[in-house]
């Protein structure tokens, strides 16, 4: 049997990531290598990984001052690599038995294969996983019920696929490499995973996932729900870079993430949206900060707003004069620049496209918000042209 790296970034969860060391180690069929990337905890983490590393001689542990986020942990990892197959895997997950067999049997060059995912209910459902409570925490995990629900569904899902992905996934390190990793435009975290699925897929990579492979995770340990005593408590610096790295997807992909029943991600062509300011009488900072992750181009009249923000916006700010020519696939005005939200800009963003999709290939659109409501249950009055 090949051998597989298993790279966890950990902070924080020392009595998750303790189980998922053990559950590798017991669990596997062989004695793969692990790779530890201690991300700056406090919680005596990375005095207990020194004391296993003097013991395991197929463990690598690296330890960092600097909290990096497991972004450009999982990189450095892959980078470390000494087996030509490496698995993405968080700190609070468990390891089924025969997960490495249910992997490894589909493995291929230019192929990623995820496992499938055991979780409590904490979480919508999904296709493409399993929700069963074996525990909320680490000390009310229960081991025994879990082995043999697994085993029952192995012999029920012998060799049985899907197409999704979702971690824990492997693949060749070559083909991680290949694409450059994760992008460290969502660093620390979130969205790198949406970001790598969807240039797996350019990429013309196979998505397979096993439905005979299994993991139990906790769910979102470490880094949104880092309290243990309240798991309705999200990090203080959760909505922060999850805002962060929302903006970053849309500059790139135009839209959020989007996923069929599966998890298998949706591809949406980005459209060139162009955002026309023609009043700014209440125009402020903040509509520049939201509009902008949502267009290519902000067009203004008011050549003081031009100098004050053109060197912060570079091109995609512009002037409007006589001989602007609007280029942009889809044209947005707000007659009365009202103050608008992130959710206003999305909601809006999302009708762009779906407008879009009804009228003829290569045609413009422009869209002018014409009342003054533009909220999450009821879209603005408009007029397309």
């Amino acid at each position: 049997m090949e051998k597989i790296t298993f790279i966890i970034p950990n902070h924080n969860t020392l009595p998750y990531l303790q189980l998922a060391y053990q559950s590798i180690r017991e669990n596997s069929f062989t004695t793969h290598n692990i790779i530890i990337l201690d991300d700056n905890s406090n919680d005596g983490s990375q005095g207990w990984l020194k004391e296993i590393n003097a013991t395991d001689n197929n463990l690598d542990i690296y330890l960092f001052d600097k909290q990096y986020g497991h972004t450009i942990l999982y990189n450095i990892g892959v980078q470390k690599c000494k087996t030509e197959i490496f698995s993405i895997f968080h700190s609070d997950m468990i390891m089924a038995p025969y997960y490495d067999q249910g992997i490894l049997k589909h493995m291929d060059e230019k192929t990623v294969i995820s496992a499938t995912r055991i979780e409590p209910p904490l979480h919508p459902e999904g296709k493409e996983k399993i929700v069963k409570d074996f525990g909320l925490f680490h000390n009310t995990f229960n081991k025994q019920e879990f082995h043999n629900f697994v085993s029952t569904e192995i012999i029920k899902n012998r060799n049985k696929t899907t197409k999704g992905i979702f971690a824990p996934w492997a693949m060749y390190c070559k083909d991680f490499l290949a694409i450059g990793g994760h992008d460290k435009l969502f660093a620390p975290y979130p969205l790198e995973d949406s970001d790598i699925f969807q240039r797996f897929i350019l990429a013309g990579y196979d998505i397979i996932q096993s439905r005979d492979s299994f993991v139990y995770h906790f769910t979102c340990r470490g880094h949104k729900t880092t309290d243990d005593n309240d798991l309705n408590k999200v990090d203080k610096n959760y909505e922060y870079y999850s805002l962060k790295a929302q903006k970053n997807f849309i500059r790139k992909w135009g839209i959020l993430p989007k996923n069929d029943d599966y998890q298998y991600p949706i591809l949406y062509k980005k459209l060139d949206i162009g955002y026309v300011i023609e009043d700014i009488q209440n125009f402020n900072e903040n509509n520049l900060k939201l509009i902008e992750p949502f267009c290519n181009n902000i067009y203004v009249y008011d050549k003081s707003i031009y100098e004050l923000y053109k060197h912060s916006l570079g091109i995609k700010l512009m002037l409007i004069g006589t001989d602007i020519n609007f280029h942009n696939d889809i044209l947005i005005k707000t007659l009365n620049n009202k103050e608008l939200t992130y959710q206003d800009m999305y909601i809006l963003h999302m009708l762009a496209r779906d407008i879009k999709d009804d009228f003829e290939s290569g045609d413009n659109l422009c869209i002018e918000i014409i009342n003054d409501e533009l909220t999450n249950s009821k879209y603005p009055e408009i007029i397309c042209k």
